[in-house]
């Protein structure tokens, strides 16, 4: 059981049934029911340091994205996120990761979602979550799934800078169906023979597409486009 949980609940309605039904936990202070949005929390304010924390929760379906950014490009990261989302969605985020213990996590190939994750984390599907476990039940399967060992050594491994990473990646992954050697010139007025040495310089095909690219490659070819030949 954890030490100290804080509840981050967007309904207040809600928060006042939570905190009748938990009075004797909050009364002890080791639960601490706040009226919030999860989207807008600020860990610093609650004294949450680096990966001292975790994040675990069922959330809206419609947030997943947006919220995984969120968590994972702030200062303050937790250990570990573990969410009940969307199982697609969940498939999607692990693509080409280590085999699963649930044979419905198929592998595939990478997007904006998987590598913006794996950037800073390894990925997990832990299991399928059926819909009669909800009420009411939703109209889409669901999973459990987990971000573990969350730190920025990515970025110090490659000398890169976060900003410039996603800048290079949302710019690839910007056209689905252009190559990314395309996708880089014309999004970010990359001259294309300076961005063929930088392909050469970390053994990437021409005609490899982003979803076909592992997240090393990435790191390689973003160290070698300097910030100052973008416009």
């Amino acid at each position: 059981m954890a030490r100290k949980v804080i509840a981050v609940e967007k309904d207040g309605a809600l928060v006042e049934f939570l905190k009748e039904k938990f009075a004797e936990e909050v009364k002890t202070g080791q639960l601490t029911i706040v009226h919030d949005d999860i989207l807008t929390f600020t860990p610093s304010h609650w004294k949450l340091g680096i990966g001292n924390w975790k994040l675990l929760g069922a959330i809206p379906y419609y947030i997943t994205g947006k919220l995984i950014r969120t968590v994972l490009e702030q200062e303050h990261k937790p250990s570990i996120v573990a969410l009940i989302i969307q199982k697609e969605v969940a498939e999607r985020a692990c693509a080409n990761g280590p085999p699963s213990r649930n044979a419905s996590a198929r592998q595939g190939k990478e997007s904006l979602l998987s590598l913006g994750i794996k950037v800073f984390g390894a990925p997990r599907y832990v299991h399928t979550v059926p819909r009669q476990f909800f009420s009411p039940p939703p109209k889409v399967s669901s999973a459990i799934f987990a971000i573990e060992d969350i730190s920025d050594n990515f970025f110090t491994k490659n000398g890169i800078s976060m900003a410039w990473f996603f800048k290079i990646l949302h710019t690839g992954f910007a056209h689905k169906r252009k190559i990314l050697l395309s996708s880089l010139r014309d999004g970010m007025g990359i001259d294309e023979t300076e961005l063929m040495r930088a392909f050469n310089s970390c053994d990437i095909p021409p005609k490899v597409r982003p979803e076909d690219m592992a997240l090393e490659k990435w790191g390689c070819l973003v160290n070698k486009i300097p910030m100052t030949k973008t416009q």
